[in-house]
């Protein structure tokens, strides 16, 4: 606490508030009576409760409440502060917040007593950050330690005879740590040329003993990539509590490559990235202090090792079989290596899993079991040695050297030292290569590994070409299955036929016993079986499935199972839902013979082939409905055109007798209804025209122009009609009458009494120009591009001209021609209307 004897007075109080409330250093006024009368935003901000609340709140009160919690040794810091109001006394003192995430920031307090003013005699407090301040002198002081920690470590590690170099490091490593406060300190060293072992040693504040690590085994990285960055990572670690985070320095001397790492708070890793280069010193002097040692030692024995890789990988390469070569291949890597045991695992195909082949010395026992399927270092724990491999590493150890249960894995195989090379097959690790000595241990070398490593590359070559061929057979089998079955599913026929076909040919392509289709309910509920082919169908397939059915529940959702056993079934079947487009229709069950099962291959093939036979299922569902629904219409208009038929000729009769009764108004009447009931049979013949349109192909043959529109033109003896007549005949078939009858029809029709028809026939090379012109009320522009569409009417004076046009329009285009519609008196619509046609003349 320090005392200051410089009196403050504010006269001006709401500028006083209105400058310090932009402040961002915390200020808080209390009065004479102890009571809080104001405090700027960043004191609200700081103490964490508003003005308004604090307004009137003992000033002691608040000290306790709210700013002496959030301080370390807040107790003592309140304490202070309250004698200083008791002597009546300005008070200085540094305090820290600790702040969420363990950060921590240092601030100047100062509490001066008002000596004027209208709050007489209250104190006025402030809280300045000099966090960076202090940072900067713990920095200054820390480094400093670790100087002379460095200076004292690269004495320890110079002075100390090699045989004793492992102790010095963990001394250098604990001096390092408790040091400088942090939590872990552990270097990993291997040997950038492979020869033994990797080196760890590790300090650890929290634990008595290291964890296992990487102990034991030796890294080797292949290739060996140059311009590794010299400054060190921040590597997120889960340590003791969770809040530790790792800084990586890594080392790299003649012979040895590795990493120091030191493990510390959030709060430490700036002053370690900052001082990187003292850290690399210290990781420097160790490297060099275990070099020194290793210079040496290790024996090289690689000569008959390279003769032994070479005369396998040329009969490797050289060989058309794999099973029948593989034995002799093994033997020759463990003559030249001093292997007692030597095997290759392969894992290319992962539909049949892994494959093993094995060559053990006389004096040894197999090291692997007959039917092996599980690969030790792919065993729980071992999560590191699996990713290790499959990066493209080398793992080599004496057995001894081990932690312990790693180590009773390979004791159970009695194996003393033992190298693992990964096998690449088109840069992806497809199989191990593994080498074991029983009797004594070996201690491998890099030119070894590299030798073996050669061997290694030509197993791999030799598997990746086996795998190109795999996939060529599964793609070629792939199409085989998916354009057999979606052949068979495209062929014509019936539903019922197209299902037996499909099945059929899945039973050839499958090679299975039995296969059937179900098809589904409406509602999706249930499955009716519909076909079943193969030996004894009927008695390995039910006659319904449900959802209800749980091991089918999948399949009725669109998804397919293979390999179940359903209740009451003799083995296991797979089940693929048969989709057309959208919700299943049907499903398809395989039945498997014994333990068949189907590859991923086959069953990629079988949903491509399900989705194709599932569509045609759909179409030959919506075929049969279409056929239903024409059959139902064409029942429908065949009953109403007999039955109109019938009743207009009836009314056409009774009509006719009615209108030689009666005269006057009740005649004009009886001529009305006749008209009626003619249009009724001219719509009900139109409609029977169009249908044979639809439904008849058209048969063309040589007709008589001239006779056809002379018999036409007498059905309408009160009409003035002009014709010239031609010797020309045009392919047609019966049907052409219908052109001229609709045409004089509708001039007849629109054109009112005294209307005149035109008729002319011109020759055009190949074809026949007919005009059929009228002098009635013509077709404004504005209809002549529609008028030949289906229901469209030219006239509000009368109706149905479109249906006529349409079957004109139609008839003509059946026989090759084309129509168009023109004014009698060009550019004058309303003087009648010109309809112009082309029909091919008969040879």
């Amino acid at each position: 606490m320090a005392p200051s004897s410089t009196p403050v007075e504010y006269r001006d109080l709401p500028l006083f508030f209105a400058v310090h409330d932009t402040m961002d250093i915390p200020l808080l006024i209390s009065d004479g009576d102890r009571k809080v009368r104001w405090m700027n935003r960043a004191m609200e901000e700081w103490a964490d409760i508003s003005r308004e609340q604090a307004a009137g709140m003992d000033y002691a009160a608040l000290l306790r409440e709210r700013i002496g919690p959030k301080l370390r040794k807040g107790a003592a810091f309140v304490r202070d502060v309250e004698a200083a109001i008791e002597q009546k006394e300005n008070i200085r003192q540094r305090v820290c917040r600790e702040e969420e995430g363990g950060r921590e920031r240092w601030f100047e307090f100062t509490s001066r007593i008002v000596e004027n003013g209208a709050y007489l005699p209250g104190r006025i407090d402030l809280f300045q950050d000099i966090t960076a301040a202090v940072a900067l002198k713990e920095s200054e002081e820390r480094q400093n330690v670790l100087q002379g920690l460095v200076a004292e470590i690269s004495s320890l590690l110079t002075d100390t005879p090699l045989d004793g170099i492992d102790a010095t490091v963990r001394n250098a490593l604990a001096r390092l740590g408790s040091g400088m406060g942090v939590a872990r300190c552990h270097v990993f060293l291997m040997r950038a040329d492979g020869t033994g072992k990797a080196f760890e040693y590790e300090w650890n504040a929290a634990a008595s003993a290291p964890c296992d690590g990487l102990a034991g085994v030796t890294i080797y990285s292949f290739p060996q990539k140059d311009g590794v960055p010299d400054s060190g990572g921040i590597l997120q670690a889960i340590r003791i509590n969770g809040r530790l985070r790792s800084h990586a320095v890594p080392l790299r001397g003649r012979s040895l490559h590795g990493f120091l790492c030191i493990d510390a708070t959030a709060t430490d890793i700036p002053f370690l990235a900052s001082n990187h280069h003292l850290l690399r010193m210290v990781g420097d002097t160790v490297t060099t202090a275990l070099e020194s040692r290793e210079v040496d030692q290790g024996l090289r024995r690689h000569d008959s090792l390279c003769e032994s890789v070479m005369n396998a990988s040329g009969t490797l390469l050289r060989s058309g079989g794999w099973d029948e070569n593989m034995t002799e291949i093994l033997a020759t890597l463990a003559g030249g290596s001093g292997a007692e045991r030597v095997y290759l695992i392969d894992t290319s195909d992962a539909a049949e899993g892994m494959n093993l082949f094995e060559w053990h010395a006389p004096t040894v026992t197999p090291g692997f079991a007959d039917g092996t399927r599980e690969i030790p270092w792919h065993a729980e724990g071992m999560e590191p040695w699996s990713a290790a491999l499959s990066l493209g590493h080398v793992i080599t150890a004496r057995t001894t050297d081990l932690p312990p249960r790693i180590r009773s894995l390979f004791n159970a195989r009695n194996v003393a030292s033992f190298a693992i090379l990964p096998i690449l097959a088109g840069d992806v690790c497809s199989g191990y290569l593994g080498l074991e000595n029983c009797t004594a241990p070996h201690l491998w070398t890099k030119a070894e590994i590299e030798a073996l490593k050669t061997a290694a590359d030509s197993l791999g070559l030799m598997i990746y070409r086996r795998m190109k061929e795999r996939e060529a057979e599964r793609y070629n089998t792939q199409l085989t299955i998916i354009n057999g079955i979606v052949g068979a599913a495209s062929l014509p026929g019936s539903l019922d036929g197209i299902i037996r076909e499909t099945l059929k040919k899945t039973l050839d392509l499958l090679s299975v016993p039995a296969a059937a289709v179900y098809l589904l309910d409406p509602r999706g509920r249930e499955a009716q079986l519909h076909t079943a082919e193969g030996r004894e169908s009927h008695r390995l397939f039910p006659e319904k499935i449900a959802r209800e059915m749980p091991a089918l529940a999948p399949v009725f959702a669109a998804k397919p199972v293979y390999g179940i056993a359903l209740d009451g079934q003799e083995g296991r079947s797979a089940w693929i839902p048969l989709a057309g487009g959208g919700a299943p229709v049907g499903i398809m069950a395989v039945a498997l013979p014994g333990g068949r099962t189907f590859a991923t291959f086959e069953q990629q093939a079988l949903d491509a082939a399900a989705r194709e036979f599932g569509a045609a299922i759909t179409r030959g569902l919506l075929q049969g409905q279409l056929k239903d629904s024409i059959d139902k219409a064409n029942l429908y208009l065949d009953i109403m055109a007999h039955d109109i038929k019938n009743a207009t000729t009836v009314s056409i009769m009774y009509a006719d007798m009615l209108r030689e009764i009666v005269t006057g108004e009740a005649r004009d009447f009886s001529e009305k209804l006749m008209d009626s009931v003619r249009r009724t049979v001219e719509i009900t013949d139109h409609v029977s025209t169009i249908r044979r349109l639809h439904e008849e192909t058209p048969l063309l043959k040589p007709v008589n122009l001239d006779t056809i529109i002379k018999t036409e033109i007498a059905r309408f003896p009160k009409t003035t009609i002009r014709y010239s007549p031609s010797s020309f005949s045009v392919c047609a078939d019966d049907l052409v009458s219908e052109i001229f009858y609709n045409l004089i029809g509708n001039s007849v029709k629109f054109g009112g009494d005294g209307v005149e028809v035109f008729i002319r026939v011109q020759e055009r090379q190949k074809e026949l120009e007919i005009t059929v012109e009228d002098s009635g009320p013509g077709i404004p522009d504005t209809m002549k591009n529609v008028i030949f569409d289906r229901f469209q009417r030219g006239s509000k004076k009368a109706t149905g001209r479109g249906l006529g046009l349409y079957i004109v329009r139609t008839l003509i285009e059946r026989y090759g021609g084309t129509v168009s519609v023109h004014d009698r008196v060009p550019d004058h619509p309303g003087q009648g209307a010109s309809i112009r046609f082309t029909l091919k003349k008969a040879v």
